[in-house]
């Protein structure tokens, strides 16, 4: 424990109806002083160039058993009481490949 000052430490004296007294103890510590230090100036960078990437072609998944997926999808409704989370959608997904359902790659 650290060495205090006089002034650091306080008491708190309570006392309830019954005549029970009680004496409460405590230190604060004072918050150390530190030099203040100038903020160093970064030397600015050049932005790079990147080249020029090609647009990414953005593909969707569809499940190919839809009865089935519509049929797992209300049983993870009730399951769980988020909907839709990534909890339950996790759920969802492993559930229909199990159960033998495939996706199938639609590109947009």
């Amino acid at each position: 424990m650290s060495s205090y000052t006089k002034d650091q430490k306080y008491t708190i004296t309570i006392s309830n109806d019954d005549g029970i007294v009680k004496t409460l103890y405590f230190y604060v510590k004072s918050p150390k002083k530190s030099p203040k230090k100038s903020p160093k100036k970064s030397p600015k960078k050049s932005p790079k160039k990147s080249p020029k990437k090609s647009p990414k072609k953005k593909f969707k998944s569809e499940p190919e058993n839809k009865e089935l997926y519509e049929k797992i999808k209300t049983q993870a409704k009730k399951k769980f009481s988020i909907w839709p989370s990534l909890y339950a959608s996790n759920w969802l997904v492993t559930e229909y490949k199990n159960q033998g359902g495939k996706y199938r790659i639609i590109s947009n």
